[in-house]
């Protein structure tokens, strides 16, 4: 089984060039940043990509305001009911810890430490002085481990879409040992425990704001994170000032953000190039980075995208049972046209893991390999399945983002076996009623949402359900579920990375029940007075700490 490197990644022991540093070092930091990626430092001996404790490059300076353009209302700021506005929420909550899922570094949040006596047992001991906001109904109060425990069982008791089979299947229970220590233990070994408390949907919730304000949480907040919410107006902005109180000595560095919604992609843009934003929320295509190089006012930041669009696929009947169906649909798909015509040519072709999730994902040249487009063979493949003649496929889409065109391209590929993809656009809350979650289709296309955590992202294949426990291809397969299963007995990393490569080879061999198609990497644009952002960090540096405003 080994547990050498599993174990050194969350006790603060080297695991790779970069050095994860103890909680409270270099003048009581903490995690500048996390889940993307933090900004580089500086200086003789100190840390200079991605540590928690890393210093931007530069002098940052205080005070100023910084505006970012968000082409669609975030929904809910609760991060424990909505998967979709985890850009905005982890500014305003933060969980105990945090796993970078590029570099496998733990970083340390509320909590300061992380202890694993065995492989059941999961022990923290969480930070002195984190406060809640200063505000009604929190007024600064401490953040002890029973708010801890308060959270845990909100998660697990709610409706959400987020993934909270830790609490629901393998927890066997959680305490609070004492105000400062929680202690989780699992039923049974299961490694992707770390990776899924690290999750900001494991955000620690006050019961006063709970109590407060219900089910009006998407508008309202209480948090310990670095910015407190001053305002949201649903469809127009949202308004954050700085935490004065926040557990990072010194940051935030700016006084204010502001998030205006601009909902036409096209305005959005204009408005971005006339100045008046600082950052856009918008990926920035190879056009929109044409037109802004060489002017001195834009710069373009590089960020991993882990939004995937892919192709559901109903395994349990008629004609996708058979996997000589599955097979001639998914080889008659031409990736690189698709990549040609939905990305300008610049994306690469998922696994199913994407391929920006680089630690987990197959390579390239594996990929291609599987999943070879060969329209020829298609055609032999459904003659011998007993559809040589035109066969009509039912694809539900919803009318949202790139899945309409995605729809059109791969329609035009089936064409060419004989092949009708009959699409249904529709509304997307109809879509996933009635057509994705109710199991209605023979190949649905859909965006994934953007999780880190292998374990969560294979579980699509999973029979017992996969993400918010649904199973919407209707896979049965035992060697599958074996697999998957097998994972989480495995905690030496460098194994568990192999055991997840390994798997996903399996995975591409049953054609199902989800084609993974392609993606690009995300580039985000922002202006020449915001600093401290670099590759690597997102959009904005997920807490929100790591830039500053210089005009």
């Amino acid at each position: 089984m080994g547990s050498s490197r599993y174990w050194e990644r969350v006790t603060g022991k080297r695991i790779s060039r970069r050095r994860v540093l103890a909680a409270g070092a270099a003048a009581g930091l903490g995690a500048a940043g996390v889940a993307l990626g933090a900004c580089g430092g500086g200086g003789e001996g100190e840390d200079t990509g991605g540590s928690p404790t890393a210093l931007p490059q530069g002098t940052p300076k205080p005070g100023g305001k910084v505006t970012i353009g968000l082409p669609v209302d975030p929904g809910s700021l609760d991060p424990q009911r909505s998967v979709s506005s985890g850009y905005i929420s982890a500014l305003i909550h933060n969980p105990l810890h945090a796993i970078n899922m590029s570099t496998q570094e733990f970083m340390p949040l509320v909590a300061e430490k992380l202890e694993q006596p065995d492989q059941q047992t999961y022990i923290w001991t969480l930070r002195k002085g984190v406060k809640f906001h200063n505000i009604d109904p929190t007024f600064g109060r401490e953040v002890n481990a029973d708010d801890v425990v308060y959270s845990f069982d909100r998660l697990k008791a709610g409706p959400t879409l987020n993934d909270r089979k830790l609490l629901t299947l393998r927890a066997e229970g959680y305490e609070a040992v004492d105000a400062g220590t929680f202690r989780l233990r699992t039923k049974i070994p299961f490694s992707p425990a770390i990776d899924q408390t690290g999750n900001f949907s494991y955000s620690i919730m006050p019961r006063e704001a709970v109590e407060k304000w219900g089910g009006e949480l998407a508008f309202n907040a209480s948090g310990c994170g670095a910015w407190i919410l001053e305002e949201a107006i649903r469809g127009e902005r949202i308004r954050l000032r700085k935490n004065p109180d926040y557990y990072i000595a010194g940051r935030p560095f700016p006084d204010e953000e502001e998030w205006p919604v601009i909902p036409d992609t096209g305005t959005l843009w204009q408005v971005y190039k006339t100045g008046k934003l600082d950052l856009v929320s918008l990926n920035v295509d190879k056009f929109k980075r044409e037109e802004i190089e060489g002017d001195p006012r834009f710069q373009v930041v590089e960020s991993p995208n882990l939004w995937t669009l892919n192709c559901y696929t109903k395994v349990d009947r008629p004609p996708l049972d058979d996997i000589r169906v599955r097979e001639a649909l998914d080889i008659a798909i031409d990736r690189d046209d698709y990549v040609d015509k939905l990305f300008f040519g610049e994306g690469k072709w998922n696994g199913p893991i994407p391929w920006t999730l680089e630690y987990w994902a197959l390579p390239q040249e594996e990929i291609r390999a599987a999943l070879k487009y060969d329209p020829e063979k298609a055609r032999q493949l459904l003659t011998a399945a007993g559809y040589e003649d035109n066969l009509d496929i039912n694809c539900p889409i919803p009318a949202f983002g790139d899945v309409p065109k995605a729809a059109t391209i791969i329609a035009d590929h089936y064409r060419k076996i004989g092949v009708t993809l009959k699409i249904q656009q529709q509304d997307l809350a109809v879509f996933l009623a009635q057509s994705l979650y109710a199991s209605e289709f023979d190949i649905a296309i859909f965006q994934n949402q953007p999780y880190m955590e292998p374990d969560i992202i294979l579980r699509t294949y999973y029979s017992k359900g996969q993400n918010a426990d649904r199973n919407p291809g209707h896979t049965n397969d035992p060697e599958v579920d074996a697999l998957i299963e097998g994972l989480w007995n495995i905690f030496d990393q460098e194994e568990r990375k192999k055991a997840v490569l390994d798997v996903q080879r399996t995975l591409l061999a049953k054609h199902g029940p989800m084609y993974p198609l392609c993606s690009v990497q995300g580039f985000a644009g922002y202006s020449s007075r915001i600093r401290g952002l670099q590759e690597g960090t997102g959009l904005i540096g997920w807490l929100g700490t790591t830039y500053w405003v210089e005009d």
